[in-house]
């Protein structure tokens, strides 16, 4: 007797089996519903899966889903879409922290579009000021102790203001040394007809709209910052201004508006990059708080 060979044939290839024996023609249940499959059972009895593109997967917050030949894909919506808690769509409709420095408390989004955390000064620092009231006396400077000690006001230091078409600098208020800064707390100065909420010290009387504020001891400078109003030219010489100058809206309502440090209001006031335009914000109405006001731990 001869043998040969039997060339071209193999073992039979069943599709892979994805679940138990099933009996051929009774419909089985889809248990990974929105993966554009569906589970049947083929005439040998065994679980298989095919494609279906009615079995498409939820939308996201981002992009919306669909089937193609049994694969999931997801188209993204428009970028700069709300989702999550306070984060953003990206182009790729992916939901993410930031697209700008400007959705971050700390002012600076990361090329991964993380916002960069904040990193906190811990000295006496100007955090609120408030350029246009109803008169002079309705404008204040508000400082912040984010620092982990009490901070005395003692005679050493002062604020003084130079406006963008001033010559020199003037001093508008001296500490006391029975005041005391809390830790985490404010403490305001205003006119003395100032009657929002009652302030801490006297000596503000009008805050020029375009000016350089500078807190100092005993002649150094603990903190700083500009402001100008759109299309103002600011000086070049002498003028003491962290970087550029936080723009204000040239606006000729009185009393709608004041000039904040991030984070601002409850977060407590800290973000120090001696940049004025990146470390502070527009705020409207203004928010002045004073010593009586509840501690704001950043």
């Amino acid at each position: 007797m001869i043998f040969g060979v039997l060339v071209g044939c193999g073992p039979f290839a069943e599709p892979e089996n994805i679940g138990p024996p099933c009996e051929p023609g009774v419909a089985i249940a889809d248990t990974t519903p929105g993966d554009c499959q569906h589970p049947v059972c083929n005439a040998t009895g065994n679980t298989i899966s095919e494609p279906d593109n009615t079995d498409v997967p939820a939308n996201t917050e981002c992009a919306t889903a669909s089937c193609s030949n049994g694969t999931p894909s997801f188209t993204p919506g428009p970028e700069g879409n709300a989702c999550g808690a306070s984060m953003v769509c990206d182009a790729t409709g992916v939901c993410v922290d930031c697209l700008l420095g400007a959705q971050c408390q700390s002012g600076q989004c990361n090329a991964d579009h993380t916002c960069e955390p904040i990193t906190c000064a811990t000295h006496l620092l100007l955090s609120e000021i408030k350029t246009r009231g109803v008169d002079a006396n309705d404008e204040f400077i508000e400082l912040y102790n984010p620092g982990p000690q009490p901070v005395q006001l003692s005679s050493s230091i002062t604020i003084t203001m130079r406006s963008a078409t001033g010559a020199v600098y003037s001093q508008v208020w001296q500490g006391m040394a029975t005041e005391i800064v809390a830790v985490h707390g404010h403490y305001l100065i205003a006119g003395s007809t100032f009657s929002t909420i009652n302030h801490d010290g006297v000596g503000i009387v009008g805050v020029s709209d375009n000016a350089s504020v500078i807190l100092g001891n005993g002649g150094m400078t603990i903190d700083a910052v500009c402001f100008t109003e759109p299309g103002v030219p600011i000086p070049t010489t002498g003028y003491t201004c962290e970087q550029t100058p936080i723009v204000r809206s040239n606006s000729t309502v009185n009393g709608d508006q004041s000039i904040q440090r991030k984070p601002g209001g409850p977060l407590g006031s800290c973000v120090d990059t001696d940049n004025s335009s990146a470390d502070w914000i527009i705020t409207m109405p203004p928010d002045p708080q004073n010593q009586a006001s509840p501690l704001t731990p950043p």
